[in-house]
């Protein structure tokens, strides 16, 4: 397998695992605005699907991002 191929695994996973995170532990204590409650209903929807489809995205871009963010936190 390629490297980049392991770099953007190394960014799903753990994009995944903290937003997992902040679905079950904090999002529910959240209060939801009218315009979510139209956009998203609570009754329809796959939750498991947005956060897959959301970690992989996340992960991806975060893996783009790679050089700069490294940079950035090192000074």
């Amino acid at each position: 397998m390629p490297r980049a191929r392991w770099s953007a695994l190394g960014w799903i996973l753990p994009t995944a695992l903290n937003l997992a995170v902040f679905a079950f532990a904090v999002a529910p204590s959240l209060h939801r605005p009218a315009v979510l409650v139209r956009l998203w209903p609570a009754s329809g929807g796959h939750p498991a699907l947005l956060l897959l489809v959301t970690a992989v995205l996340l992960g991806l871009v975060l893996n783009a991002l790679q050089t700069p963010l490294y940079r950035f936190l090192e000074g």
